[in-house]
């Protein structure tokens, strides 16, 4: 979907009385449901045709090794559908899926494109994995190839027991700086483990000298070779570096974050995306 300004004249929408409430389980969609659903999904196409600045949004699912989903969804502009889906059936092997559409004798859609993805690959117990690595993929061809602009990126285990891996990459309208600008990822990972993952040109690679480094000194971490199928820099952490449970109160996770981002916006032309 894209966005801009409030567009004059708009309607406000009718409250929909057979939407479910307070829902803590999913439900079975039955066919009065699934108009009210098709029918919201038109009526926001039409509000989306008044929008002016195209955004993109891609997420990658990585459910087992070998077993992955990806899903495209936001204004087609510029060919982008087709440049995403040539890159993802050419390069990494997906396979299209049916998405659904905005008509009722289909399936309710979740996204505009959907594709199955067996690139995702898992190591060892410790949740390494390629996501990292996959996602800076992602972002080298949007922002390197096709000229778009990194916005939002986001991740996080979900599932019933955790073990789904997903990120979300929101890419907004293309601008031609965005053919030079290198892009870098740090994952913190509260288990004891940094993965580094970037789409650096040789000009820019002192930057994971430096980082090591860093590392190094604030959180105690030897670099660990022999993992560059699944990213291009692996350190496991001191002991006692990662404090608490992940999620506790006694957690230092986000002040690790916060400590990293703070040390690599203070080095000459790198900010936070």
């Amino acid at each position: 979907m894209g966005c801009c300004a409030s567009v004059q004249g708009a309607q406000e929408p009718e409250p929909d009385p057979t939407t479910p409430v307070n829902l803590d389980k999913a439900i079975l969609v039955d066919q009065d449901f699934n108009s009210v659903v098709h029918n919201r999904l038109r009526r926001l196409q039409e509000l989306d045709l008044e929008t002016k600045v195209p955004f993109i949004l891609i997420e990658l699912t990585g459910e087992g090794h070998g077993e992955g989903e990806i899903e495209v969804t936001g204004k087609d502009e510029y060919g982008v559908y087709e440049a995403i889906e040539n890159f993802l059936m050419g390069k990494w092997e997906c396979e299209k899926l049916d998405a659904g559409d905005d008509t009722e004798d289909t399936k309710i859609p979740f996204c505009k494109a959907q594709y199955r993805w067996p690139g995702f690959a898992v190591g060892g117990e410790d949740g390494l994995n390629n996501l990292g690595k996959k996602t800076m993929e992602i972002i080298d061809f949007m922002c390197g190839t096709l000229s778009w602009t990194l916005a939002v990126v986001n991740g996080g285990n979900v599932g019933e027991n955790r073990d789904v891996r997903e990120t979300q990459l929101i890419f907004k309208a293309p601008h031609p700086m965005n053919l030079v600008a290198p892009h870098l990822m740090v994952e913190l990972r509260s288990a004891g483990f940094i993965e580094i993952c970037g789409d650096l040109e040789q000009e820019h690679g002192d930057i994971l000298e430096t980082l090591d480094v860093y590392f190094a000194d604030r959180f105690a971490a030897a670099r660990i070779d022999g993992h560059e199928d699944f990213c291009d820099r692996y350190y496991q952490a001191g002991e006692e570096v990662f404090k608490g449970a992940s999620g506790s109160l006694e957690s230092n996770f986000g002040l690790l974050c916060t400590n990293v981002c703070d040390q690599i916006t203070q080095w000459e032309g790198w900010s936070l995306v």
